[in-house]
């Protein structure tokens, strides 16, 4: 279970929480049944393990370029995984489809990038908190 908690300075309108939340549970459908509750929602019964997904305005300390992050403690991850829009809104300022950039293309585009973004960011870190190794989530699509 994935508990969205969005900070001052974020602006993603709830359609794109809820495309995020769908890209996020079908991305790791083949191994794991995952459920995001969006912001004022309630705890879906019978979870049994629920991480804290932060959407934020901040950057990973020192780092131009993670777009999302999970901490560990002793090797063991914390149950928070914190996604960075100013990353995503970076990697999107300087992004191009098919040689044109993101800008000149219509705003849907945009959207659609963000959704995606934020959602395999999202999908990557939680195989970090799973113990997946990087060839694993390489062969899901997470790398």
């Amino acid at each position: 279970h994935l508990d969205v908690h969005v900070e001052p300075g974020v602006s993603l309108p709830r359609t794109d929480l809820t495309a995020i939340a769908s890209l996020v549970a079908r991305i790791w459908k083949p191994v794991l049944d995952v459920v995001v509750s969006l912001p004022g929602a309630p705890r879906p019964a019978g979870v049994s393990d629920t991480l804290r997904l932060v959407l934020t305005p901040r950057s990973l300390e020192g780092q131009d370029t993670g777009l999302a992050w999970i901490a560990f403690d002793n090797g063991e991850p914390r149950r928070e995984v914190t996604v960075s829009l100013t990353a995503v809104g970076r990697l999107l300022n300087q992004g191009q489809w098919h040689g044109r950039s993101f800008s000149a293309l219509p705003p849907a585009a945009s959207r659609r990038f963000v959704q995606r973004a934020v959602a395999r960011a999202v999908a990557h870190e939680l195989g970090h908190y799973l113990g997946f190794e990087e060839e694993d989530m390489d062969d899901l699509g997470l790398e």
